[in-house]
């Protein structure tokens, strides 16, 4: 339930902010009549406190206690549709955060982000690394399951890391315990 609050709360906080640019950009300036005070003016912000930040194309997703969990910027645009329930992104970076820190990012043309489930499917070629950049994957299509904190990848994988490089079917990123497992044909060459 909490978790598609969240959600929620992220499709809201862009569809807000997109609103109030267009109405602002729209709208001629109007002047209250000279007897009235102008209303106190509210930013598209104060309704997002505690959980999320959207600025720009930029979106960051925090816990209860306000601790970053993860953040994504967008290069072209972030598509909402609220009837399917899920926004989409083009040209995405994402950082996934564990104790305060980066500890994965994402690279990707497209990505999908399911309100309901608070799954992030990025698609069409994915470049998967640690933040030291001692861990690399790539996979034609990548799901981030948010209750198992798991990155999942399908078609082509290849994991390469300073011993070695292992290609498989599919590839599961435990971004906790920093341990990657491939699957489905597995072929591994050791050495730089």
């Amino acid at each position: 339930m909490r978790k598609t609050v969240g959600i929620a709360i992220i499709a809201l906080g862009v569809v807000l902010a997109a609103g109030v640019v267009i109405y602002g950009l729209t709208r001629p300036p109007t002047r209250p009549p000279a007897n009235e005070v102008a209303p106190a003016a509210t930013t598209p912000t104060d309704a997002l406190k505690g959980e999320l930040q959207v600025e720009g194309a930029s979106v960051s997703k925090t816990d209860a206690q306000g601790h970053p969990l993860w953040s994504l910027q967008a290069g072209t645009k972030v598509t909402l549709n609220p009837e399917q329930k899920q926004a989409t992104g083009k040209d995405v970076h994402w950082s996934l955060q564990a104790a305060g820190k980066t500890a994965w990012l994402v690279d990707a043309p497209s990505l999908v982000i399911d309100y309901t489930t608070g799954r992030l499917t990025f698609t069409d070629g994915v470049h998967v690394s640690s933040a030291d950049g001692k861990q690399q994957v790539k996979v034609r299509n990548l799901t981030y399951e948010p209750d198992s904190k798991q990155l999942v990848g399908t078609g082509g994988a290849e994991f390469r890391s300073q011993q070695a490089t292992v290609t498989g079917e599919r590839v599961v990123v435990d971004t906790q315990a920093h341990k990657v497992k491939l699957s489905g044909g597995v072929r591994a060459h050791v050495g730089p």
